[in-house]
């Protein structure tokens, strides 16, 4: 599920590249650098209106921690609201 959802993620930062500068970390415990010209707890602010818990980590980091049960499915609604989110910023 974690390198599901990290090439979820990075398919988000091809599509955003003004937005998104990098996805790192291991497993499910993964965070999406957000680049300098956007703060992250305004993209947090957003995926929070669209029903997304994130939270953010450092000066520019946006930490995904979902819990170890998540699936597919789930993955691919999370994957719906970062997609939406980022639509309403760009």
């Amino acid at each position: 599920m974690g390198i599901l959802l990290k090439n979820k993620l990075e398919s988000l930062q091809k599509k955003f590249p003004k937005i998104i500068s990098e996805i790192r970390g291991v497993g499910l415990m993964l965070g999406m650098q957000i680049n300098s010209n956007y703060n992250n707890d305004f993209i947090v602010k957003k995926f929070i209106e669209n029903k997304l818990l994130t939270i953010p980590a450092g000066n520019n980091v946006v930490r995904f921690l979902p819990p170890l049960i998540i699936n597919e499915f789930h993955i691919n609604e999370a994957y719906d609201k970062v997609l939406a989110s980022l639509n309403q910023i760009n």
